[in-house]
C-alpha cells in the first residue's frame, strides 16, 4: 500500500494520532486517511447514515483537538453499491503538528 494512505474501517478518537502523523510526513506534502475501507483494501458496506453520522463525529473531533485543524484541507463522503467512505485529504502545514489540544485545559493529550 501506499504510505500517504492509511485506511481505517471505522472512525476512533485515536485515530486523531494517525492524522497529526500523517500531516507531519516531511516526505509527502499530501496524505489520505481513508474511513470505510479495510486493510485489505476492501469497502466495508457501511450506509449512508454511518457516513453522515461518522463525518460529523471526524468533523468535531478535527475542531476540539487537532492542531491546527486547517492540517485537514478536505473531507469528502464517497458512495459506491457496496458501501460509502470517507476520504480525508491531509496537507504537511510546514510545522510539526504537536498532536492533539485540549483547548479547554490548554494542554497536549499527547
Amino acid at each position: 500500500m501506499n504510505q500517504n494512505i492509511e485506511l481505517k474501517s471505522v472512525w476512533q478518537q485515536g485515530h486523531g494520532k494517525c492524522i497529526s502523523s500523517l500531516a507531519n510526513r516531511e516526505d509527502q506534502s499530501t496524505s489520505y486517511l481513508i474511513v470505510g475501507i479495510d486493510d485489505k483494501g476492501e469497502l466495508c458496506g457501511h450506509d449512508e447514515n454511518w457516513l453522515i453520522k461518522t463525518e460529523q463525529e471526524v468533523s468535531n473531533h478535527i475542531n476540539q483537538y487537532l492542531y491546527p485543524f486547517w492540517a485537514i484541507e478536505s473531507m469528502h463522503g464517497c458512495a459506491f453499491k457496496r458501501g460509502h467512505c470517507l476520504v480525508l485529504i491531509i496537507k504537511n502545514p510546514d510545522f510539526k503538528l504537536f498532536g492533539q489540544r485540549d483547548f479547554k485545559k490548554n494542554q497536549l493529550l499527547w
